[in-house]
């Protein structure tokens, strides 16, 4: 693990162990890419070793990985799909654990549009954590938090990334009873420091502060889903296929380098639900998908069926049974000390310019084709209608 090796590749930045340590004896400080290491205080460290037990790289997790069912599922009711990046589970889930006066744990973001876990107890708050934010979340005091909500008695479920779930079972010590969990398909979370520079970057093109960021905006449609920033002056950035800050962490320039020997990209299947977009639904029969999208659910446990048995009837849903996971081989870029050195000395808009050009043609012929094929759709909707 990080402490003792000094391994990037050994720590995911989840902060158990700065929260575990009664003398307040470590920090986590960033590094020159902008992701959180911790830093040990000699001086006050008595030894007592608990950094290194809570570690996820090192723990042994107790928790025991049940019979798995996978579901395609998405809300009956529209709006909700609207409001959310796929289907709108996470959202029922959510609301019924506050209906029955349990706290939802996940990722928000803040006046500043940094990232941070906070706890929700009402749903007037629930819009907050729905919807994906493409950076890592602040866990900063979330964990001893959850264990002083877990130990009070109250109903806890708690979102995030597959190595975050990791972490607060291992700070908890086990999996209570009343801990809920969702986990994330994650191919990897970025840096801190290159979220804050695109928004940055932006603000000054725009020259007005950013009021609202949707990482997915399904205008479009889910399928065509795109980045869309509004602006305090009224304008509004929504660029399609993929943005800048979109096109450095699927080149896997800007994700944290445990992203890279990460096993768990399409989940641990520790958490009681594993939660996705459903890509590729298609395939497996379904008809009359929505165009707002399409949960993909995972059941890991009999905690996490007994509560599908009791949202269930808010979903159009089916099992599938003959479902084969994607294979995720994960390439670290071999680009990056050199795009983290100009990131560093030349700014966020010298790096998106020189090390993406070939997607501004991308970008053309991607639009192209997108209008093309609307307008084919239309002209295909006006003929259906006029025989009618």
């Amino acid at each position: 693990m990080f402490l003792t090796t000094k391994n990037k590749n050994e720590c995911c930045g989840c902060k158990a162990c700065e929260q575990i340590c009664s003398q307040n004896a470590i920090r986590m400080v960033c590094d020159p890419e902008g992701f959180w290491y911790p830093e040990v205080d000699v001086d006050k460290c008595i030894g007592c070793k608990k950094c290194l037990q809570v570690c996820s790289f090192n723990a042994d997790i107790n928790c025991i990985v049940q019979e798995q069912k996978v579901y395609a599922a998405w809300h009956k009711e529209s709006r909700v799909r609207d409001r959310s990046s796929s289907g709108g589970f996470f959202f029922e889930i959510a609301k019924k654990v506050i209906e029955n006066n349990g706290k939802v744990i996940g990722a928000v973001f803040d006046d500043k549009f940094i990232v941070k876990h906070i706890v929700v107890d009402n749903l007037r708050d629930l819009g907050r954590l729905l919807r994906s934010k493409y950076v890592q979340s602040d866990t900063s005091g979330i964990f001893k938090l959850t264990k002083k909500l877990i130990n009070n008695g109250d109903t806890v479920l708690f979102s995030g990334t597959p190595c975050q779930i990791e972490a607060v079972y291992s700070y908890l010590g086990s999996k209570p009873e009343n801990l809920i969990t969702c986990e994330v398909i994650c191919f990897g979370v970025p840096s801190p420091q290159i979220y804050r520079g695109f928004l940055d970057y932006l603000e000054k093109k725009y020259k007005t502060d950013i009021t609202d960021i949707n990482f997915k905006d399904k205008s479009y449609g889910w399928e065509n889903y795109r980045t869309r920033i509004l602006f305090k002056n009224g304008r509004l950035f929504s660029e399609f296929p993929k943005d800048s800050y979109s096109r450095m962490m699927n080149a896997r320039l800007s994700t944290r380098p445990s992203c890279d020997v990460c096993n768990m990209h399409n989940g641990s299947g520790l958490a009681d639900f594993t939660l996705g977009d459903f890509w590729g639904i298609e395939k497996y029969g379904l008809k009359n998908i929505p165009k707002n999208g399409v949960s993909f659910v995972k059941v890991n446990s009999t905690t996490g069926y007994n509560m599908w048995q009791c949202i269930k009837d808010f979903f159009e849903h089916q099992l599938i049974t003959n479902f084969l996971p994607s294979k995720n081989n994960v390439i670290a870029n071999n680009l990056r000390t050199s795009f983290y050195l100009d990131l560093r000395n030349k700014g966020y808009a010298y790096v998106a310019d020189t090390y993406f050009k070939s997607w501004r043609y991308r970008n053309i012929i991607a639009k192209s084709k997108f209008l093309i094929k609307s307008k084919i759709s239309l002209c295909f909707k006006w003929i259906l209608n006029a025989r009618k």
